[in-house]
């Protein structure tokens, strides 16, 4: 018995020890909405506000090509001002991904007004791949550093390295 609880806990170690942000990178959370939102309503309901903050700095959560900011949160149900950065207000649906975004500033930010130099190769956890996704709040596009070293962009989520290249803009 002893042996498989040893066992157990070095596999545990070991799990935590592999995921681990690679090179310190900051990794953006997500939850999904709980329930429908219309394209006029200042609140959003979460499936789970974990990590989502109403004090400066401010939880900013993307929606659909939508990026709004926590004003005040209650329980799961969070009050935003919508339509940050020139992104699009719009209606979400119930079980709609939110990807939460708690930016750092001067250190860690998520949300942009311009691409990154995706024709340049990007290292995770350094330079402009410090955190992920990159959102470029005008046109919507979510990129991410590849393992390979390359930035891949798509307004279709999630983005992973086998995602379909007809998929991606730029």
């Amino acid at each position: 018995m002893t042996r498989v609880l040893r066992f157990l806990s070095a596999a545990g170690v070991l799990l935590a020890l592999t995921t681990v942000p690679v090179n310190g990178q900051t990794v953006a959370t997500t939850t999904t909405t709980s329930a429908a939102m219309t394209d006029s309503a200042n609140t959003i309901s979460l499936t789970s506000a974990t990590g989502v903050v109403a004090t400066a700095p401010r939880t900013k959560l993307w929606v659909n090509q939508e990026l709004m900011e926590v004003l005040s949160l209650s329980g799961t149900v969070a009050t935003v001002r919508r339509g940050l950065q020139s992104s699009n207000v719009s209606s979400h649906d119930s079980g709609d991904k939110v990807t939460i975004l708690n930016e750092t500033p001067g250190v860690t930010q998520y949300t942009y007004g311009y691409d990154p130099d995706y024709n340049a190769a990007c290292t995770r956890g350094t330079g402009q791949a410090i955190a992920m996704p990159w959102i470029n709040t005008i046109t919507g596009t979510v990129w991410v550093c590849r393992a390979g070293g390359a930035w891949r962009g798509t307004r279709i989520e999630p983005i992973t390295d086998d995602s379909d290249p007809a998929t991606y803009t730029g």
